[in-house]
């Protein structure tokens, strides 16, 4: 009975360490595609969630970008930047991209996402608009602003 729990113990032990690696996973040990695969779902998920669907279902390509972070708090510091590209015949927005959204590699965490609008929202941000919408059970998003091009 002893070996018992000790195996039941061990077992939600590793099941929660491998889940929580799930979560706050870096980016820096993982093939190219794997990678690309994560973000591209996480980026997704995070427009849709702050953003008008537009933001996303109007893309045409994304752009992945490794940085370092060349000053500041986080100078040597290396993340991701997601760029979704748009038809700028068919838009026009303040930014040259329908939104950016920001990855750090050692934590593979979204830190900060940009719109095309000219909204952006912090980690912080998005935590916060979470939590109220949660208290009171409402969503709030980023309208989608296009300007004629022409």
């Amino acid at each position: 009975m002893n070996k018992l729990f000790y195996c039941f113990i061990g077992s939600v032990l590793l099941l929660i360490c491998c889940t929580m690696n799930t979560y706050s996973q870096s980016l820096k040990d993982l093939s190219k595609s794997a990678r690309d695969s994560i973000m591209l779902e996480s980026a997704k998920k995070i427009i849709l969630e702050f953003g008008d669907e537009r933001y996303y279902t109007e893309h045409i390509n994304v752009k992945i970008s490794r940085i370092i972070s060349p000053e500041g708090a986080n100078k040597g510091r290396a993340f991701y930047k997601l760029t979704y590209e748009y038809d700028t015949t068919k838009y026009k927005l303040e930014w040259n991209y329908l939104v950016e959204v920001y990855f750090w590699e050692d934590t593979g965490a979204i830190e900060y996402i940009a719109f095309g609008n000219g909204s952006s929202l912090a980690k912080e941000n998005m935590e916060a608009i979470r939590d109220k919408q949660k208290k009171k059970n409402f969503v709030s998003k980023v309208p989608f602003k296009s300007f004629l091009n022409k």
